[in-house]
């Protein structure tokens, strides 16, 4: 009988197996660690408080995209090499134009910021590029970039000579109310302050190229006894600095963006500008008018009352008005001005009494109106002309109704200035 040769076959000894998927692990862990490993970046930076490598984080938009690795002094022991570990999806955005700054606890008068530190610790932010040349090494902002430097809206520049609080986020007011706020404030090679605005998008239509803007960021006493005038801004805008606008009312010229304007210390500096048609009142009193006060065409508002003094004489008041400058065509030789502040009564206790006002503007804010006749107006006046303020208008000057060409392409006869 034939005997079986049975052979054992060969297999992998389970000791094996334990180390095999070992392996197998730390193959894929090694493989997914070198695919997710990040960038390899480095920021200068003029100090290391507060920094910590293993914990201190780059940050965008409070989410973490990068890690401090390691610190190192420079050769010429003037900076510190800050080594940090990014994010691969931030492989794109790595550029010359990209910006890191260092964010620390700020407490002052004008600003606070960053107060979380004093518990997390110091920490870098990132504003990141989006064209330029790729590259991995950095110099830190000493202030963070500008907020709303690519923000929708209207920018501007304002110029002044003098030196102001203004800081950045500071409010830009209309009003008294927040239209927008003060991007930044910088020193031009003229020794001119820059201070740049953002006018937010809802508000932009306000800005007309013959607005004025002053300074707000401080107290304005004025005293010409018997008057005494002492004028705040905001609790916001005495600490940090503020800007406030006025615009003619009615129709507005267009602005293009990153439009300069002229910053005024103050309203009255702001109201004193020589721009427009510069025209002298006068008067055997005073009433309500004030400076500041408007003037209207139409119950429009078309100019405003810039300076009151006494004549030479003093046996009148001398009232300074500025007509704003698309309107400042309306006057000629023949133009009626009048006092329309305040109502207007006519009649007496055996007769029918008439009650008139000029509008409601007129009536709480008081002010000065004017009309041209329609026919033998006179020549067109220079500035420093005067002219006689009415006390009230005569009853045919509100039926006078001038054709008046206020632009060189407008049609002859301006609907603005059509009869009511």
């Amino acid at each position: 009988m034939e005997q079986l040769d049975i052979k054992k076959k060969k297999t992998i000894s389970p000791v094996w197996i334990l180390p095999l998927v070992t392996l197998a692990i730390a193959g894929w862990l090694g493989f997914k660690a070198i695919q997710e490993r990040g960038i390899d970046i480095t920021v200068r930076v003029k100090e290391a408080t507060g920094l910590t490598p293993g914990k201190t984080q780059v940050l965008y938009k409070g989410l973490s995209v990068g890690l401090l690795k390691k610190l190192a002094i420079t050769s010429d022991l003037q900076s510190v090499d800050a080594e940090i570990e990014m994010v691969k999806e931030a492989a794109d955005k790595l550029t010359a134009e990209t910006k890191f700054w260092v964010v620390k606890p700020e407490l002052s008068a004008s600003k606070i910021s960053g107060l979380e530190t004093i518990v997390s610790g110091n920490y870098f932010e990132i504003l990141p590029g989006s064209t330029g040349e790729k590259r991995n090494i950095f110099q830190a902002e000493d202030e963070p970039p500008p907020r709303h430097a690519n923000s929708p809206g209207l920018h501007l520049t304002l110029i002044s000579t003098k030196n102001s609080s203004h800081s950045p986020e500071s409010p830009v007011l209309y009003k008294k109310i927040k239209v927008g706020e003060i991007i930044s404030v910088k020193l031009d090679t003229n020794d001119l302050i820059n201070t740049r605005i953002l006018i937010y998008p809802k508000y932009s239509h306000l800005v007309s190229s013959d607005s004025k803007f002053w300074d707000i960021s401080s107290v304005e006493f004025k005293a010409n006894l018997p008057n005494i005038s002492v004028k705040f801004g905001t609790l916001k805008s005495i600490l940090a600095g503020g800007v406030s606008f006025m615009s003619p009312e009615g129709e507005q010229k267009s602005v293009l963006k990153k439009s300069t304007f002229t910053l005024y210390s103050s309203l009255g500096e702001a109201l004193q500008d020589n721009s427009g048609l510069q025209l002298i009142l006068e008067s055997p009193q005073l009433g309500s008018l004030g400076s500041g006060k408007p003037v209207y065409f139409r119950q429009m508002k078309v100019g405003h009352i810039t300076e009151i003094e006494l004549s030479e004489d003093s046996r009148k008041i001398l009232i300074h008005i500025n007509i704003h400058e698309p309107y400042k065509k309306l006057i000629h030789e023949k133009t009626k001005f009048w006092n329309s502040s305040g109502i207007r009564i006519q009649g007496g206790l055996m007769t029918s009494m008439k009650i008139s006002t000029e509008s409601l503007a007129s009536l709480l804010d008081g002010g000065i109106s004017f009309i041209t006749p329609e026919k033998e107006m006179g020549n067109k006046v220079q500035n420093g002309s005067l002219f006689t303020l009415h006390r009230e208008p005569e009853e045919d000057w509100l039926s006078w109704s001038p054709e008046i060409k206020l632009h060189e392409d407008d049609q002859p006869m301006l609907k603005l200035l059509e009869k009511k």
